[in-house]
């Protein structure tokens, strides 16, 4: 598309008239300390960059995910090349992913995080599983600090995952109780909290719970109504407004049967899933991991309110 967004445009703006590379990245870091993110926005924005730089940066982590997903498909589960390949497409033609190719700023945040809190997944799940291996347990330890420092949001799934693996630990049919595991576990829930809360102190003029503006999170039956209607969506409702969803939104009679519909079929092959036993047995804690995460992205996503839902 031919134009930059005007929040794309607040990095180029504050890198006018020769400012420095350093005044750039402390200008942004003071609305939200995103220190990775906001240090790649800030070299776009010294150095000019075309569109076209901004749009590889977001294939090269598209791709990026893509491969995690085919790699840990195909290989860690067993997949068929067909199934692999069938997950790679679910992520291209999603409607959400074709949004990320026309707005730069979100499409790069959005990616670059994803690709590096799937990273740090895969490298914990290697790390844990049968024999404890360092070297992937410091790699996801690295990786999810940087993930925390590219997007906040991404936290609140790292908190999870580490929880989860403290429980497996703790209280799993083969627990072993190792304090180094669990002592690991709770670093890579926690630890990259803290980095994001002392970037906030060195750089941010506002509070971490900033949600955007001067909005700060807030908790009420405004925050239980987005989470439902979150979970509505992920199922494959249409809650939203028109210009997001199109014609077909929640509010067109046509746009709430189709939503509805499509919401009851996804719940539905679920329960049929589970009432048939149709998953490995030895991939139970994985399953209870990601639905860790997911409840954890839509609670932190609830947080805004119904204000910042789209």
């Amino acid at each position: 598309h031919p134009f930059f967004f005007g929040d794309e445009l607040i990095a180029y703006e504050l890198a006018s008239n020769n400012a420095s590379f350093s005044s750039v990245f402390q200008a942004l870091n003071a609305y939200k300390p995103r220190l990775v993110f906001n240090g790649i926005g800030a070299l776009l924005a010294k150095f000019e960059a075309a569109r076209l730089t901004h749009a590889m940066l977001v294939a090269a982590c598209m791709a990026w995910i893509n491969m995690l997903i085919f790699t840990v498909a195909r290989y860690q589960f067993n997949a068929s090349r067909m199934l692999a390949w069938l997950l790679v497409l679910c992520v291209l033609s999603s409607r959400y992913g074709f949004m990320l190719y026309f707005d730069y700023l979100s499409g790069l945040i959005e990616t670059l995080g994803s690709a590096l809190f799937l990273s740090t997944l895969l490298l914990a799940w290697l790390a844990y599983r049968k024999e404890f291996n360092s070297w992937f347990a410091a790699g996801a330890l690295v990786t999810a600090i940087i993930t925390g420092l590219v997007h906040e949001r991404y936290v609140v799934g790292l908190l999870a995952i580490g929880c989860v693996i403290m429980i497996i630990e703790c209280l799993g049919a083969s627990a072993k109780r190792r304090m180094g595991i669990v002592t690991w576990a709770l670093a890579l829930g926690f630890v990259p909290l803290i980095f994001y809360w002392l970037a906030g102190k060195a750089f941010g003029a506002l509070p971490i719970t900033t949600v955007g503006g001067d909005q700060r999170i807030s908790l009420g039956t405004d925050t239980l109504w987005t989470a439902l209607t979150y979970s509505y969506n992920l199922l494959g409702g249409n809650y939203g407004h028109e210009w997001y969803w199109g014609r077909y939104n929640h509010l067109h009679p046509m746009g709430r049967l189709i939503g509805l519909l499509t919401a009851f079929a996804t719940m539905s092959m679920m329960v049929v899933v589970f009432i048939r036993k149709g998953f490995a047995e030895h991939s139970r804690w994985v399953t209870l991991g990601l639905g860790a995460v997911i409840v954890a992205f839509i609670a932190v996503a609830s947080l805004a309110g119904t204000v910042e839902q789209v």
